[in-house]
């Protein structure tokens, strides 16, 4: 702070016969007085009429130093919105408020959802943006209604992985809740013959137009094409797909013994020349 700057402006804003007016006059043969006694008063009391002084001088209002906006907490204000999708009432705010506890590691805010239909999800925080509202950090709870969808997509005949597409998991996750009662659909979705055909046209396309391409650099290359043959048809992609190159391996071996022999001697030869250069620096300087 420029202390004898910030005196003399407030000088001249509030001269001497005004603040002796209400009792409260500088003290001029200290011009530091004044700001000493402000600051030493901090730590205990301030009369009012010195902070409608300084508002004054500062040509500001006290909402602009007082942050009046209640603290909505860490992660807003509720209610909060349900994150099941089997739900009817997905991504509605129905959730009425969080529960709020900490990470035992980074002391940081980890807010917990619990909705009527039985789902919780937890995420840490605090929330950063309005979008992370809608974020879940880790499902603690499915509860019944995600559980009796899940189980409607079994009878319904869907496989593991169209079950898992359809509820936003993992199929893992599918395989864990699924009561063993519950027969699933091992088919897998019939796949498109005709894209399939086009595919692997494409793949030997490329394979003709550069034929010196590695496995790896065909993979690059048609990415697309290579994971849905790899997924759907793995035997004919690998009969088509050229030789694995192996890698060459360097026969040359370093004989370290002979190395350090070398070494030994060019040291020695050059320490011995180092030292008949220093002996001669002597002898000039005598």
């Amino acid at each position: 702070m420029r202390q004898k700057e910030l005196y003399e402006r407030f000088e001249q804003k509030l001269p001497a016969d005004f603040l002796s007016q209400y009792g409260s006059v500088l003290d001029v043969t200290d011009e530091y007085n004044w700001l000493k006694v402000i600051t030493r008063n901090i730590k205990r009391h301030v009369h009012p009429f010195w902070h409608l002084l300084m508002l004054y001088f500062l040509e500001q209002d006290i909402e602009n130093f007082v942050d009046l906006k209640a603290d909505t907490g860490s992660f807003g204000e509720g209610p909060y919105p349900c994150l099941n999708r089997t739900a009817s009432h997905y991504q509605e705010l129905v959730i009425p408020s969080v529960e709020v506890t900490r990470d035992f590691k980074t002391n940081a805010p980890i807010g917990t959802f619990s909705c009527s239909c039985g789902f919780i999800y937890a995420r840490k925080g605090p929330d950063k943006t309005a979008e992370d509202r809608w974020r879940i950090g880790r499902v603690k709870q499915f509860g019944h209604v995600w559980q009796e969808k899940l189980e409607q997509l079994a009878k319904d005949g869907l496989s593991i992985r169209a079950i898992a597409k359809e509820l936003g998991v993992d199929s893992k996750t599918v395989k864990r809740y699924l009561s063993e009662d519950v027969e699933i659909s091992k088919e897998e979705p019939a796949v498109d013959q005709e894209l399939m055909a086009k595919y692997k046209q494409d793949i030997v396309e490329i394979m003709k137009q550069f034929p010196q391409l590695s496995r790896t650099a065909l993979r690059a290359k048609c990415e697309k094409q290579y994971t849905f043959l790899y997924r759907h048809d793995k035997e004919w992609l690998m009969n088509v797909l050229p030789s694995k190159q192996k890698k060459k391996q360097s026969t040359k071996t370093v004989d370290w013994s002979k190395r350090d022999q070398e070494y030994v001697a060019k040291i020695k030869k050059l320490n011995k020349e180092l030292l008949e250069v220093d002996k001669l620096s002597v002898l000039q300087y005598l």
